[in-house]
């Protein structure tokens, strides 16, 4: 972000990190809801999932899981515009959540529908889906 002051990265070199990096957060997510404790060995399972906007796959898990998910941030998110955007009007920023978040999804759909199928054996979800599935029955709440 600080290097191309928005979303869209210098050079397609670049895409592989990322997208890596997502890979690997989305895996680590059931685990981190049922499995036990990686030191003690304490069982473990998710009453209930706290994320945050950014996030991506926890409304999934929390599918899976068959248990309530609830978006928290430290600041009006959409108060302010999308980080990854560079939108001036208060007018454009909810729009720019939208738009970033479209683009984001459409490169990682293809992940967020594997972890769908194989890990959460649920239905893929549709490119008019969006990242977060239904993401409107979701409450929002800002600290």
């Amino acid at each position: 972000m600080v290097k191309n002051k928005g979303f869209l990265p210098s050079g397609p070199s670049e895409i592989p990190v990322p997208r890596n990096q997502l890979k690997d957060i989305i895996n680590s997510l059931l685990p981190a809801c049922k499995e036990p404790d990686m030191d003690t060995g304490v069982p473990f399972k998710a009453d209930a999932i706290i994320a945050n906007p950014p996030a991506y796959g926890h409304a999934h898990v929390a599918e899976a899981l068959k248990i309530p998910i609830h978006i928290f941030f430290t600041m009006p998110w959409t108060k302010f515009p999308h980080p990854l955007s560079r939108v001036k009007q208060p007018a454009g920023y909810w729009l720019s959540y939208q738009i970033v978040d479209s683009l984001i999804w459409l490169g990682i759909r293809d992940m967020i529908n594997d972890t769908r199928k194989r890990k959460l054996k649920l239905r893929s979800v549709t490119y008019l889906s969006g990242s977060q599935g239904s993401e409107l029955d979701i409450p929002h709440g800002y600290i």
